[in-house]
């Protein structure tokens, strides 16, 4: 029985959902709010693309006038043709025809609008298309609807009222700043010769290409640059693309800290004038930049220019002196009351042919490991690494420790002299000129040191008789 009774209950509950449902269904849209429109599409004119030959667009909010026309040569193609020089996204100024040549609307605002202000088309903007026999269209566009979703337009001497979306909508009415090629720089990485920064109004360092893979520093230091470091630099600045465009013509350049930049960036293509990128404040990963003596203020990202703060000793090659051992032909070697007279026969294409002596003996054989001692030797002559950067020095007295290297191509020799600034750090000397670099005394210590592989070397040398 109570089965029975739960199941009765269960198709009484059924009955009455199913009547509600119904009577919902039957007063589905039955009150006052029906549309006050029918939304039918309608194209208000349609000309092929390949018939256009000029697009204007008169932008009534910003007060700016454009006109684009057909690339007499690539049909593909749109030219700015009303602002000279401006460097412009070639893509951002096909789309402005792209949208011009045919217009359609599915909703149908007023039938014959006796107002236009109220739709912000009582000084629209105007759009116009030109093909080869002139003027073909005109349309008018107003205020954004309410919902921002859409904007009011209308043809030329018409009182009907359309609207037109966004993504179109927003593509006609283009500002200088919208078409502006973001990507700050035509340049890329490989035709810059000449690059330097400065740092709170010092400079850190300026360099100099030699060849695709190599720079050199000029200042505050004659040395090689540590490509690994450079080739970000660089990079950043083939790819610099502005974030916001700030203030065409900033009056006050030390609300962005442009006054007194943090940092100034220099750089030189082979040919044309150097360019300098300033920075000021930071904020959210953003910094604010103008370009030389312009006063345009930009945003840009700031998550390229990790290596603003670098120490100078990060930028330079990390070696005191660094050679290939198939560019040497003869190293002679003074340190700690002895001196090495080592000669050098390389062959690239077979190391197995190669001939090395210290002191007139054979140094070629390896261990029992299959390793070459001579050769663990050579990379600690020059493996030893700089400490510090210190233009100021002015050594004085005799080199303590000395290496000098015979090369078979320019500049023929090169001396490179230790000589002792205090406990702690080598002025380090080539060819007689102070280079700039401190190197600590301990290094020529550490484990696999020049002393270490020294004594290592002539241990093996003599247990081979």
């Amino acid at each position: 029985m109570r089965l029975y009774r739960i199941a009765a209950i269960m198709l009484a509950a059924l009955a009455v959902m199913a009547a509600v449902y119904v009577l919902l269904k039957d007063n589905i849209g039955k009150d006052d709010s029906e549309e006050e429109y029918k939304s039918t599409y309608e194209k208000l004119y349609d000309i092929k693309i390949d018939d256009v030959i000029k697009v204007t667009v008169k932008n009534s909010v910003t007060d700016e006038f454009f006109a684009i026309e057909k690339d007499a040569e690539d049909k593909n193609k749109w030219n700015l043709i009303s602002h000279g020089d401006l460097r412009v996204d070639s893509s951002k100024v096909k789309s402005i025809a792209l949208n011009a040549n045919s217009v359609g609307s599915s909703k149908v605002i007023e039938e014959d609008a006796q107002d236009l202000s109220k739709y912000g088309l009582d000084n629209p903007s105007l759009v116009t298309v030109y093909t080869g026999e002139g003027a073909a269209a005109f349309l008018e566009i107003g205020d954004m609807t309410p919902t921002e979703g859409a904007y009011y337009i209308k043809l030329k001497d018409s009182t009907k009222v359309y609207t037109l979306g966004t993504y179109s909508g927003d593509r006609l009415m283009v500002s200088e700043n919208d078409i502006r090629d973001k990507k700050l720089f035509d340049v890329v990485q490989d035709e810059i010769i000449q690059i330097s920064m400065d740092r709170k109004g010092e400079n850190v360092f300026k360099a100099e290409k030699v060849d695709e893979t190599r720079w050199n520093l000029t200042s505050p230091i004659i040395a090689n640059v540590d490509y690994s470091a450079v080739g970000p630099l660089l990079q950043s600045v083939e790819t610099l693309a502005i974030e916001e465009f700030v203030e065409k013509d900033a009056m006050s350049l030390d609300k962005y800290g442009l006054d007194k930049p943090n940092y100034v960036i220099e750089f030189k293509k082979a040919g044309d004038s150097s360019i300098q990128i300033m920075f000021g404040k930071e904020k959210a990963k953003k910094a604010f930049i103008k370009l030389g003596e312009d006063n345009e203020v930009f945003s840009v990202s700031t998550d390229a220019f990790t290596y603003l703060d670098k120490p100078i000793e990060e930028i330079v090659e990390v070696f005191a002196y660094i050679v290939n051992i198939n560019d040497v032909s003869r190293i002679e070697v003074e340190m700690d009351g002895y001196k090495h007279d080592i000669g050098l026969q390389t062959d690239e294409e077979d190391r197995d042919n190669d001939k090395f002596t210290v002191n007139g003996k054979d140094a070629s054989m390896e261990d029992e490991n299959g390793d070459q001692p001579f050769r663990k030797y050579y990379q600690a002559l020059i493996g030893v690494t700089l400490d510090e950067v210190y233009p100021e020095g002015s050594p004085q007295g005799e080199a303590e420790i000395t290496f000098t290297y015979y090369l078979k191509e320019a500049p023929g020799v090169m001396k490179v002299e230790y000589i002792s600034k205090d406990d702690t750090y080598y002025y380090v000397v080539k060819n007689g000129e102070y280079s700039g670099i401190l190197v600590k005394k301990n290094k020529f210590d550490k484990e696999d040191g020049v002393r270490e592989m020294n004594e290592k070397l002539m241990d093996f040398l003599e247990s081979k008789g």
